[in-house]
């Protein structure tokens, strides 16, 4: 449950990685004050967004969550004064995530909630998805099955309609996952079943 969230918001937040690279020098000039996005343009705006979302992206890989937090919380700041609410649902999903293995599975409800707002306002299916996965994985950590299967069974039926087959065959175990906590274990299999002859499919057998 809590891959299927994961996967699906870190290919592009990578891609801000790179941006954290080139401007690693300038971002830690202004570390000590970091408020300073408050004066300078709406170009140096987009550098230290993309440098806090890279660094954020890290220190959570590196387990460094509390920080991880603090960085997509400056970033999500300054996407916020931009406007860019694409950006804003991708920080808010993985800001959850960070909040949901720091054990803050409220806080991350919150955050990811704000991000499935805003997609439903963008009509963003895709990032729905995304958003109700997280959801989802946060309600099966509080032990409320009920939630963590009305928002399963949104995200399943969303990747179904937009036929990605990863994300589909992810969200197909994640549904396997929950009938087989509530007992349902025939329906548990069927849905192993369908996403273990996805994977098949596209040669992914992690």
């Amino acid at each position: 449950l809590v891959m299927q969230c994961a996967c699906s918001v870190s290919n592009r937040v990578l891609r801000c990685t790179l941006a954290f690279v080139v401007f690693f020098f300038f971002f830690f000039s202004s570390r000590r004050r970091h408020t300073r996005y408050i004066s300078v343009t709406g170009v140096q705006r987009v550098l230290f967004r993309s440098a806090y979302i890279g660094r954020g992206f890290a220190k959570r890989l590196m387990g460094n969550y509390d920080s991880a937090i603090e960085d997509l919380q400056r970033a999500e700041t300054i996407v916020r004064r931009l406007g860019d609410e694409p950006i804003l649902i991708e920080i808010l999903a993985h800001r959850g995530r960070a909040l949901y293995f720091a054990g803050r599975y409220q806080d991350s409800i919150a955050a990811a909630g704000e991000g499935l707002t805003v997609a439903e306002k963008l009509a963003s299916e895709r990032a729905m998805a995304n958003c109700s996965a997280c959801i989802s994985g946060d309600y099966f950590a509080l032990g409320n099955l009920e939630k963590t299967k009305l928002y399963a069974e949104r995200t399943l039926e969303i990747r179904k309609k937009l036929g990605e087959q990863g994300p589909l065959a992810q969200s197909l175990s994640a549904m396997g996952l929950i009938q087989q906590r509530l007992g349902r274990y025939s329906e548990a299999v069927t849905l192993f079943k369908e996403s273990l002859a996805i994977q098949e499919d596209i040669g992914d057998r992690t």
